[in-house]
């Protein structure tokens, strides 16, 4: 290829960059056209199956003798010898087209041909591109080869590099409304240098003003971040941390008076080039994350006592029938407090609320770390008893419980005496159905307090005649 050639090719590639796919197609399927003094060209890429042709675009003269439809597949099978660049995987030329033995035909409404050189396009073992120019009034020689081959392979590392650039934008709005969603400022700082650049998004998790004066330092970061005492202390773990290690310091940062939970967190790399480190690292709020956790849990317990509430029993029950495989017995106490409600009533709801209150206390002492108090409304409570294996176990935790809540309660000039009658029903591998298994508990409760309370009773099937 002469210099001037060579120099035109240049200009294509300056001139595409930057440029979407379609532009850079057809700027190159033209430039092949001058290149070779050509009338018409083409250019198409194959298909992954390597069976099918997409057919892709034309140059604007070859559009004048074409009457075809754009963006159809084509079968290779069906392609005549112009497609031989795929077949043979090599260049073809063709000075006397319609002469050619086997010549075939080509797409409805082509343009017609009259000389012919095509190139295929190849990356690793895959045909990508067939590319081809036609009807020069001179016969085509190897100099038109060249062109064509040098423009359709520039056409494919342009094509390639815009789809990864355009990976890569697409990659980068993910991570930018990941990041906004997840509350996240991300910041890279040169740890030889003391240099740190940080996003924008920084100023809006700590509630600054976007023209805020961004910090130049990891230190002027520290203090924005956790103004106060304790910042140098994390400044210690940053530095302190070695390379290939991460840290994360926690801090709880004052916005406008609402205390807010931060997480300043930091990869130690090698730079690429030259010696030193970076310092990748985020600034996270975790205010939402720690607002869905409250949230969370609220829904799930009792606002007076803290012990979980139904919904967190059906959970429990729930989980525990999952494991059911495992032979893993639980068993349902369910607890009713007797003589609470002539507290309640004569001695007021305040006092009613703290006798409920330490009830609760004491009934979480008096079980395992593994077993759930739970509060279910009113005066009533469940105890579900994990690894519940043998009765006497049962009967022993059972017992325990009465004697708790039955131990007085001091309050200011009262002493206060409640007692409990507790309703026991437990699972027995695998058949027991969690809804089934407390209403059972409850028909056992009944049971308690009708002989006497202060007792406990066990499920029997006996109870499911009295109906």
């Amino acid at each position: 290829m002469d210099a001037k050639k060579y120099k035109q090719l240049l200009e294509f590639q300056r001139s595409v960059s930057g440029k979407p796919e379609r532009e850079i197609i057809q700027q190159g399927i033209e430039l092949a056209v001058v290149l070779t003094d050509s009338e018409i060209g083409y250019i198409h890429f194959m298909n992954d199956d390597q069976e099918t042709i997409e057919l892709v675009t034309w140059s604007k003269k070859t559009l004048e003798y074409c009457e075809m439809a754009f963006a159809r597949h084509y079968p290779v099978s069906e392609a005549g010898i112009w497609a031989d660049t795929f077949r043979n995987r090599e260049a073809v030329i063709h000075n006397d087209y319609q002469n050619m033995p086997d010549r075939k035909g080509y797409p409805e409404g082509h343009a017609h041909l009259v000389r012919h050189v095509g190139v295929p396009v190849i990356a690793g073992d895959m045909v990508c591109i067939l590319m081809g120019v036609g009807n020069k009034v001179d016969e085509y020689g190897e100099e038109d080869v060249i062109a064509v081959q040098a423009v359709g392979d520039m056409i494919w590392q342009l094509v390639e590099l815009r789809k990864k650039h355009v990976e890569l934008e697409n990659l980068q709005k993910k991570m930018h409304h990941a990041q906004k969603i997840a509350r996240i400022a991300s910041w890279v700082w040169d740890r030889d240098d003391d240099v740190i650049e940080c996003e924008d998004s920084l100023f809006n998790i700590l509630g600054l003003p976007l023209e805020s004066k961004k910090p130049k330092t990891m230190s002027e970061l520290m203090r924005l971040v956790c103004p106060g005492k304790h910042w140098d202390q994390h400044m210690e773990t940053v530095h302190k941390t070695p390379f290939g290690k991460q840290f994360t310091c926690e801090v709880l940062h004052d916005d406008h008076n609402v205390k807010k939970r931060l997480l300043l967190m930091g990869d130690v790399q090698d730079r690429e080039r030259g010696a030193g480190e970076l310092v990748y690292g985020i600034v996270q709020d975790m205010s939402p994350a720690d607002k869905m956790a409250l949230d969370y849990w609220d829904a799930r317990h009792d606002v007076l006592t803290k012990l979980g509430n139904r919904k967190y029993l059906h959970e429990i029950i729930g989980r525990t029938e999952t494991r059911k495989r495992y032979q893993d017995r639980i068993a349902i106490h369910y607890i009713d407090l007797d003589y609470f409600k002539p507290v309640n009533d004569q001695l007021g709801h305040k006092v009613g609320d703290r006798v409920l209150q330490i009830t609760a206390e004491r009934m979480q002492a008096a079980v395992r770390y593994s077993d759930h108090v739970v509060r279910i409304g009113g005066d009533e409570f469940v105890v579900v008893q994990t690894n519940a294996q043998t009765k006497d176990h049962i009967e022993s935790v059972a017992q325990k419980l009465i004697e708790t809540i039955s131990h007085p309660i001091a309050h200011e000039e009262e002493i206060i005496q409640i007692g409990a009658s507790i309703g026991i029903e437990w699972s027995e591998g695998w058949h027991w159905n969690g809804d089934e298994i407390l209403k059972r508990a409850d028909k056992a409760l009944y049971v308690s307090k009708e002989e006497g309370r202060g007792c406990y009773r066990f499920f029997d099937r006996s109870l499911l005649t009295e109906e």
